[in-house]
């Protein structure tokens, strides 16, 4: 596979770190490195973070406390019955938050714009990608939603993405559940998406310590 786009590339991490560290050399070396991108990170005070903003040195970043965190709006976490399994639906609504204010961070303009999470490994380099489309990897779509944790566009088409946070309330009036991959799915429908083969493998946490056999591998 050939290098992702020979252009001006920013990353887009937001979210817990907890997991950074253990994936940060995989998206170095296979993202990173090779389209030479600017990094902008949204976090939480955590434990592990000033070695995170060490090892990553971003170019911007953000971090919050996350008790003093407080959404803006009510929203609606009935969940469909198929979804009873999702007892915190209101974690969607944290993670689009962080996602549109680490977006907020871009200083200048770029070609390219990567939205990725802390706890995703990649093995091998993007392939050469349409930045006019939505590019996110194969696979991984639950409940029929569309995958959310990658994603790579133009700046112009990654603002829009990002934007999801403002959406939700009224994609909550039209019955979508608070679901991130629905909610998503939602947001994206009248766009042109290209879905490509690429292995992404997300560390998931069962339960403490994290171990290598938990994870998820996206094809």
């Amino acid at each position: 596979m050939g290098r992702i786009f020979k252009m001006k590339t920013a990353v887009l991490l937001s979210g817990h770190t907890r997991e950074a560290l253990s994936c940060w050399n995989s998206l170095r070396k296979n993202i990173i490195e090779p389209t030479n991108a600017d990094v902008y990170m949204n976090s939480y005070h955590s434990d592990n973070i000033e070695d995170v903003i060490e090892t990553i040195k971003p170019k911007k970043f953000i971090l919050e406390d996350e008790s003093s965190v407080v959404l803006d709006k009510n929203y609606n976490t009935e969940m469909p019955h198929y979804l009873s399994y999702i007892t915190n639906p209101i974690i969607s609504v944290y993670m689009f938050r962080k996602i549109k204010l680490c977006y907020d961070l871009l200083e200048g303009n770029y070609d390219t714009v990567i939205k990725t999470r802390f706890d995703c490994k990649y093995t091998e380099e993007f392939p050469i990608l349409d930045i006019d489309k939505y590019n996110i990897p194969n696979g991984g779509d639950f409940e029929n939603g569309i995958f959310d944790m990658v994603c790579a566009s133009s700046q112009e088409n990654m603002k829009y993405y990002c934007s999801i946070y403002d959406e939700i309330e009224n994609y909550l009036d039209e019955g979508i559940p608070l679901h991130s991959e629905l909610l998503l799915k939602r947001h994206l429908e009248s766009k042109i998406i290209n879905r490509f083969e690429y292995t992404v493998v997300l560390r998931k946490v069962f339960d403490k310590p994290w171990v290598e056999d938990k994870i998820f591998t996206v094809k």
